[in-house]
């Protein structure tokens, strides 16, 4: 299969203001070494969270995630894409997976611990960058995947997975004690997904007695319309 196109979105890592939309030379399959498989990215979602990927780039090394020539950068997304060239023995072309990408058509990856769920990209650039951020799921065997959900799916997974690490640390540490929990910024993705996962528990845990909500005027009638907490105040109303 000949790729025409490999169009790639970057912004200045000094100014994110300043972007480009550059088309880079195609990788083909005939490019790629034994081992490597070609995704072609199929869509992908862009919320704040990406923005705070740019904005921690250099602090987080998320710019080295995938590399660009300085002073540019590729902000990081969360999305789908296609398997559409393989040389690796374990990984057929066509196979649909979720994952970190970069805003661009194509991804050239090295697939190491494959699994029946799926692999991890253990090219020598990320090699020293947080795993989390490395592992691509097989669509076809995620247990928790529907395609008409893909948008859901992006939007929600990757801040669900901090949320479900705050609770379980929460719950290690036993709410350190407290009898309320504190929530800011209390409509964000984060903070839904650990009010939800708070209250979920909160029966066989028995704590937290209180959970509460800090959010903007804006937002006050939607956090409390989702049920997660016991008291929703809007931050023109503290004291």
């Amino acid at each position: 299969m000949t790729v025409t196109s490999n169009t790639t979105f970057v912004v200045n890592r000094e100014n994110l203001h300043e972007h480009r939309v550059l088309e880079r030379e195609p990788i083909q399959p005939e490019d790629l070494a034994e081992g490597e498989v070609l995704l072609a990215i199929d869509r992908f979602s862009f919320t704040a969270n990406n923005i705070t990927y740019a904005a921690l780039g250099d602090a987080f090394k998320y710019w080295n995630f995938f590399p660009a020539e300085h002073p540019w950068g590729q902000i990081p997304v969360w999305g789908f894409a296609d398997v559409a060239a393989s040389r690796h023995p374990e990984i057929t072309e066509g196979t649909r997976v979720y994952g970190y990408l970069p805003m661009a058509r194509q991804l050239k990856v090295e697939p190491g611990r494959v699994s029946q769920s799926g692999f991890t990209d253990v090219a020598a650039h990320r090699t020293d960058l947080p795993g989390i951020y490395n592992q691509y799921v097989f669509t076809a065997n995620d247990p928790a995947y529907r395609p008409e959900h893909e948008a859901f799916q992006m939007l929600l997974r990757p801040l669900l997975v901090t949320s479900f690490l705050l609770d379980d640390f929460m719950a290690r540490q036993d709410c350190f004690g407290a009898e309320q929990v504190i929530l800011t910024s209390a409509s964000s993705k984060t903070a839904l997904g650990l009010a939800f996962m708070l209250n979920h528990q909160r029966e066989s845990r028995g704590q937290p007695k209180v959970l509460t909500a800090l959010t903007s005027p804006g937002n006050v009638e939607f956090v409390r319309g989702l049920g997660y907490y016991d008291r929703v105040i809007g931050y023109d109303e503290l004291e």
